[in-house]
């Protein structure tokens, strides 16, 4: 039997709820403009404190046809932090701590092709990963 995540608040909004949210399974990690999509409820705003200090960001639960998904805006609420500041770590640890078990994570580049225009969703077909082989997290927060 799986157990039901608990959610630790530190910063809560009016129209929290988290009676209502239920387990919370996935994540989107995102820019700001994420947040506000049609169709998506508001349930809570959850802030949990982790190893690594506080995520970039309160972290949404939002519900979309009954589902519940956790949004974290990684460059924080205001796009304030700079790439290179983002605490990924704490980020990651605090969404484990509300359950999550999968990350859709979002990124926005520009283009040099003329036909590619601003809110296009492109998936790439090649794609550096400067991170393969580097431990993300300790052994003891993984499971």
């Amino acid at each position: 039997m799986v157990s039901q995540p608990v959610l630790r608040c530190e910063q809560e909004l009016p129209y929290s709820d988290r009676s209502t949210a239920g387990p919370v399974l996935i994540a989107v990690i995102g820019g700001t403009g994420l947040q506000s999509l049609a169709g998506y409820i508001p349930v809570a705003i959850v802030n949990p404190k982790t190893p690594w200090g506080y995520p970039s960001s309160p972290i949404h639960i939002l519900k979309h046809n009954g589902v519940p998904i956790a949004f974290l805006s990684r460059h924080g609420a205001h796009h304030e932090i700079a790439p290179h500041e983002v605490p990924s770590r704490a980020n990651i640890a605090a969404l484990r701590s509300i359950g999550v078990r999968t990350v859709i994570a979002f990124s926005a580049v520009g283009s040099l092709q003329e036909e590619i225009k601003p809110r296009d969703f492109v998936v790439p077909d090649q794609i550096i990963d400067r991170t393969k082989g580097e431990r993300f997290a300790p052994k003891e927060l993984v499971a």
